[in-house]
């Protein structure tokens, strides 16, 4: 049953945003296995852009995304450390 709430709230929260990867024209913000979502987007504000519209998403359907096991990555060609921030209801 979750699943099939999660691909309607995934579906409404991306659908609203042009933020992601672009790959042949088209914006990838999200990948899906299982019961795990990757949000993935080429700056940190649209990443955060999508996060919001995810969690107000979710707390219409009475879900919460747990922000202390959400986690982010940044993957970069350049050298140095790059560090990026998520916040979830200002967490």
């Amino acid at each position: 049953m979750f699943i099939i709430y999660d691909d309607v709230i995934v579906k409404e929260a991306t659908s609203i945003s042009e933020w992601g990867v672009h790959v042949v024209g088209e914006a990838v913000n999200m990948i899906i296995y299982a019961d795990d979502e990757e949000v993935v987007c080429d700056t940190q504000k649209g990443l955060q852009e999508l996060m919001d519209n995810l969690n107000r998403e979710t707390k219409e359907y009475r879900i919460k995304i747990n922000a202390i096991k959400t986690k982010v990555m940044c993957i970069s060609k350049k050298e140095g450390s790059l560090q990026a921030y998520v916040y979830i209801d200002g967490q």
